[in-house]
């Protein structure tokens, strides 16, 4: 052969000529790594390459340490006094020399190399590296980049789509869509699936599959698009994709990540447990009760402390958890042509579902649904819960039912529940969204079952009507009386009852009524600083109170009222006066008066009646007069029927002459003139205003005053020497 004669890649003797030729001009450690691998008559171009670039890459890691040694051994040889040797600047570039590789016969912006490594790609095989950058965008994408050979730092763009951005796999796939729609597959039955970069081929014979991917491939690569052939799985009936294992109508976790998942030792710090859960909460569709067993560890994680303390319960969540993944079933794949059945029921605040289609006489899972309910709906009576529950379960299975016709199994009544007891404790929001999920919506049909267990309800059983009755148990459960109605009694008197509370030049006035249709049976002003709710509270107290031992039915205009005495009032005083979210509830004391006082009269009904309505009956007659009669009263004056008590033990006050202090008194007016001596003011906690006399034999008011002489007796002292203590006795004392 010539010496200049250019050889020919496409045979085998030209394509042998360019290997030995390449072989013989690589430097010596990748000529030497080419060599030891295997034989060089085996190789093509392509695995040529790569061995030879990975050496290439390998070689700056090398590089890169050798620096880090040499600064340490330059670092070693400085003075006593930390002064190392001169430091020497760059040497002076000739006349033609390059700044960037050092060459002469050319300036930086003309060099070769640098030109070169703005049109490098990295690795052609990556997906993200397949789609150029607009020159308007690669001034967005500058970076400093370092020579390995001169340590000099030069700006380079990216000429592609670049990894770390996070838009890139957006870009990328909303591209490849678009490129993969005039791809015309071969004849044959079969479906691509497309996620990001990810491609998956379906058919149902295998000849067509290899038709389909040849053709799939040429297309890939007519378009630019490189295929790693490492990760490409051909033409198999098991195959991974997005980590799980599909196959012939079923997909399970892949065994590699189970045991890696499960060979994770017990997390130490909050960080730790964190990166576990987040592993284990990937698989959560395979475990069943999920959300139960990982409830003691996210307590864990709420304890605020970074290193764990690791109690008896979490341990034991901690080890069912990894048995329950290496125990995980394979689940089926669904498949939108059929009916779907949905198993849903609450327990402790989490809602626990399973979405099977039939499979002959038995049923397939395909998800197991856990969910937590938020922390309003967790306050909510047993049967209301399982409604939120449903409603979430019915969210979370139409992801895979893709609108297919889904029968809910349930045992509970969800329309009685909702349209009976859901305005107690719903909002208007939330009560319209799971009207229409569970109502208003075609593909979803609710059977109301005794099914309790999930293995009956894989086994294909459909259960038996159930007897539980949602609406009797939460009247019994939730009323503070078991006999309270919310619809009339017959034979018994009606009365109603109004609470106002409104500003008038400045000024809050508040009263309260209780009347018939025809006639006021009671009313009176209340304090200035009386809510609108407290005074509807206080006039249906005042009803209770007054209808002692009788028949009574009695109407109020208050949701907040109506609420308290047949939903949230007896489980607030189960938890002690605090809300769902364990914050102290509004009018307190007097709600556990109304509580009480339910139990006076010998029957009682108590009924919500809208307000503001025209007067067209008898009972919007009375609701019209007691909202009259209650604005009324508010105008007038808050009784000053006060309770004199003394300040003084022997009750011998006198307000003539000068005080007379004995050396105690003294004592304590000068350790607490100190206490306030930097204070710009003092806010008592009653008024000062006139003399009080004598004190009578009343706990309460014992109880008031003794803060009022502890925190600012010799303040009262030096001025007055007394003070009035005015308390309502109707109201204060109960």
């Amino acid at each position: 052969m010539h010496r200049h004669t250019s050889p020919d890649p496409g045979s085998d003797e030209g394509t042998q000529q360019l290997i030995n030729i390449f072989l013989g001009q690589s430097t010596g450690d990748i000529r030497r790594k080419l060599q030891k691998i295997r034989g060089p008559n085996s190789w093509n171009l392509e695995t040529l390459l790569d061995e030879a670039w990975r050496v290439f890459s390998n070689r700056e890691e090398g590089y890169k340490q050798g620096m880090k040694k040499l600064a340490a051994v330059v670092k070693g040889e400085k003075g006593k006094h930390g002064q190392g040797p001169p430091k020497q600047g760059p040497p002076r570039l000739g006349k033609d020399q390059c700044a960037f590789c050092k060459k002469f016969g050319h300036w930086k912006k003309q060099c070769p190399e640098l030109r070169k490594d703005n049109e490098h790609r990295k690795d052609l095989k990556d997906a993200f590296f397949c789609l150029p950058l607009h020159e308007a965008s690669q001034k967005m994408f500058a970076f400093k980049w370092e020579s390995p050979k001169t340590g000099r730092k030069t700006q380079l763009t990216w000429c592609v789509l670049l990894q770390g951005y996070k838009n890139s796999p957006t870009i990328f796939g909303e591209q490849l869509a678009k490129d993969l729609e005039s791809w015309e597959p071969p004849p044959g039955e079969g479906q691509l699936l497309q996620y990001v970069d990810d491609l998956l081929i379906a058919t149902r014979i295998q000849e067509t599959c290899v038709d389909w991917t040849v053709s799939l491939l040429n297309f890939l690569g007519l378009q630019g698009y490189r295929v790693s052939q490492k990760k490409a799985q051909m033409v198999r009936q098991t195959d991974i994709y997005l980590g799980y294992e599909v196959s012939a109508g079923q997909r399970t976790l892949g065994q590699d990540r189970k045991e890696a998942i499960c060979q994770t030792p017990k997390p130490q710090t909050v960080k730790e447990l964190r990166t576990f859960l987040g592993m284990t909460g990937w698989c959560r569709l395979w475990i069943y009760n999920y959300g139960l067993l990982v409830k003691p560890l996210y307590a864990l994680i709420m304890e605020g402390s970074r290193d764990l303390q690791w109690r008896k319960d979490a341990t034991r969540a901690f080890d069912q958890l990894k048995k329950a993944l290496m125990s995980a079933p394979a689940l089926g794949l669904p498949n939108v042509s059929k009916p779907f059945f949905l198993f849903s029921h609450e327990k402790q605040g989490i809602a626990l579902g399973i979405l099977a289609p039939n499979l002959g006489p038995y049923r397939r899972a395909v998800a197991y649904l856990s969910k937590q309910l938020d922390t309003a709906a967790k306050g909510w009576p047993g049967c209301l819960r399982a409604v939120a529950a449903v409603a979430i379960n019915i969210q979370e299975a139409r992801k895979f039912t893709l609108g297919q016709k889904m029968t809910v199994l349930v045992s509970h009544k969800m329309s009685a529940v909702l349209e009976a007891k859901g305005g107690h404790w719903l909002s208007p929001q939330r009560f319209l969204k799971y009207q229409a999920i569970l109502v208003e919506q075609d593909d979803v049909e609710i059977v109301v079952t005794n099914i309790v267990n999930p293995a009956s309800f894989l086994s294909g059983s459909t259960g038996e009507p159930v007897i539980h009755d949602c609406l009797e148990t939460i009247e019994a459960t939730y009323s503070r009386r078991p006999d309270l109605k919310d619809t009339p009694l017959e034979d018994a008197e009606t009365w109603f009852t109004d609470g106002s509370s409104y500003v008038v030049s400045g000024r809050r006035q508040a009263g309260y009524a209780v009347t018939t249709s025809k006639e006021v049976i009671e009313s009176g002003p209340l304090p200035t600083n009386t809510s609108a709710q407290k005074a509807e509270i206080i006039a249906l107290i005042r009803a209770l109170e007054l209808a002692k031992g009788k028949e009574i039915n009695i109407y109020t205009d208050s949701r907040y009222a109506f609420g308290v005495v047949h939903a949230h009032g007896a489980i607030w005083k189960e938890r002690g006066l605090l809300n769902s979210q364990g914050k102290s509830i509004k009018h307190a004391q007097e709600i556990l008066r109304l509580l009480d006082a339910i139990q006076l009269p010998e029957r009682v009904a108590i009924m919500h009646i809208k307000a503001h309505q025209k007067v067209s009956s008898e009972l919007e007659e009375g609701n019209m007069l007691v909202d009259r009669e209650a604005k009324e009263a508010a105008k007038g004056e808050v009784p000053d029927k006060a309770v004199e008590a003394a300040l003084i033990p022997d009750g011998k006050v006198s307000m003539e002459g000068k005080p007379v202090y004995n050396k105690k008194d003294k004592k304590l007016s000068k350790v607490c003139t100190e206490y306030h001596k930097n204070q710009t003011k003092i806010n008592p906690p009653v008024p000062r205003k006139a003399v009080i006399t004598k004190m009578p034999a009343i706990p309460e008011v014992e109880e008031q005053i003794t803060p009022v002489v502890t925190k600012i007796g010799p303040y009262a002292i030096k001025k007055t020497g007394v003070q009035k203590l005015i308390i309502n006795p109707k109201w204060s004392l109960k």
